[in-house]
């Protein structure tokens, strides 16, 4: 073999060695950029046992951000969701609203995860799966096993008269309270329907009761209501 073979072969082992180097370390460039924050608004994958069957497929999934204004509660006196200060109804489980309640205060700023409900001129509601602080690493998921706390012992009867800020409901649209003006909450159960006038905001209701005094203030569990003093 020649000197000039010999060269010629050489060459070519290091062709080849290059050749697989670059294969085994792959493409030389920029590192690919990392995921931004943004993408952390997008809805996550919702729990598949956070809504019951007949309901499943039949809300979108939605991510939304927001700063707590008020905490509600339900008609035995359990936390079930916050008021945002735009307006939007975030519902909950009770057991995850009372263990929200001890995360999180009026004025934080959080992102939800859940489902969009109602939407129309009365109310915008998010039924939560998720809520996640913008501002530190508080975050709670909905965990079904879990279960509220003793509800609070109802006090005496009372009747109370107020104008209504804001009417809250179900993810379906069903109304279960109203946020009054000054004075307790109001909540009621999904099944019980006042024949009165349209619960809107601005309207002025009595309503009789229990009053219950819970984590996120007093609630009146209403068994009576008149919506502007008559039917």
């Amino acid at each position: 073999m020649t000197l000039a073979d010999r060269s010629s072969m050489a060459a070519m082992s290091r062709v080849i060695g290059l050749v697989l180097l670059l294969t085994a370390v792959g493409p030389v460039g920029p590192a690919p950029l990392a995921v931004s924050s943004v993408a952390l608004a997008q809805p996550a994958s919702p729990p598949p046992q956070q809504l019951p069957p007949h309901l499943r497929g039949a809300f979108a999934p939605v991510a939304e951000d927001g700063v707590i204004q008020q905490f509600v509660m339900n008609v035995p006196g359990h936390v079930d969701g916050f008021i945002l200060t735009t307006g939007m109804q975030v519902a909950m489980p009770p057991h995850m609203g009372e263990a929200a309640a001890s995360l999180w205060k009026p004025g934080d700023r959080v992102r939800i995860d859940g489902f969009r409900g109602v939407r129309n001129g009365l109310a915008q509601v998010v039924l939560a799966w998720g809520i996640h602080s913008t501002e530190d690493e508080r975050s709670l998921v909905d965990e079904p096993s879990r279960r509220p706390p003793p509800p609070p012992r109802p006090g005496p009867e009372e009747t109370v008269t107020g104008r209504v800020r804001q009417v809250l409901f179900t993810i379906e649209g069903q109304p279960v309270g109203a946020i009054l003006d000054q004075g307790p909450q109001l909540a009621w159960r999904p099944d019980q329907i006042w024949e009165e006038r349209p619960l809107i905001p601005g309207a002025t209701v009595t309503a009789r009761g229990r009053l219950k005094s819970g984590r996120a203030g007093a609630v009146l569990a209403v068994d009576a209501l008149t919506v502007e003093g008559g039917s």
